[in-house]
């Protein structure tokens, strides 16, 4: 059981949220947590726990690995973090998550349901370009992370490339 909490808390044990949205499918939260050194995370509140109260690990891990900088004072009573869905390291994939939307516009029936989200810079050692990403996020497991980057680009030599929420009014697209 997570420690009480201020009502203006709605979670803790993040880092840097940058960027959510609701799957107008399931009502869940999902969203991008910046990490520090090592790591990058995608993070979902389930719309089951609407009042939140939730510890995503901060300070204590990044992603799924012990925090590089924690000063190693003992872990909370009880701790028990949710663990994201998927995170990734920054060597090989990205340095800045950004989180992005589960697509179910249909106009790109080859994204349907799938989560489209980006990371800003790319890897560390790479050109600082970006990237783009799907996963797949279903019953509460994350599956086929896929790097779509080099479809985006020879898409834009087209046409924008656009990526559409689906709300209750119509279609919302929006030009990257």
């Amino acid at each position: 059981m997570p420690p009480p909490t201020k009502p203006a808390i709605w979670a803790y044990g993040l880092r840097n949220p940058f960027r959510g949205s609701f799957d107008s499918a399931t009502g869940d939260f999902i969203f991008a947590d910046v990490g520090e050194t090592k790591r990058e995370e995608v993070d979902v509140q389930k719309a089951t726990i609407p009042d939140g109260g939730e510890n995503y690990g901060w300070r204590y891990r990044e992603g799924t690995i012990a925090n590089p900088f924690h000063d190693g004072s003992p872990l909370p009573p009880n701790f028990d973090p949710v663990e994201p869905i998927l995170d990734y390291d920054h060597d090989t994939i990205g340095i800045c998550v950004i989180g992005g939307y589960i697509y179910h516009a249909g106009a790109v029936p080859d994204l349907d349901g799938l989560y489209v989200f980006g990371d800003c810079f790319g890897p560390k050692a790479g050109d600082f370009t970006g990237r783009m990403f799907t996963l797949r996020y279903e019953n509460g497991v994350a599956s086929e992370f896929t790097d779509i980057t080099s479809a985006r680009k020879s898409t834009c030599r087209k046409r924008p490339f656009q990526m559409a929420a689906k709300t209750t009014d119509g279609v919302i697209a929006k030009e990257l």
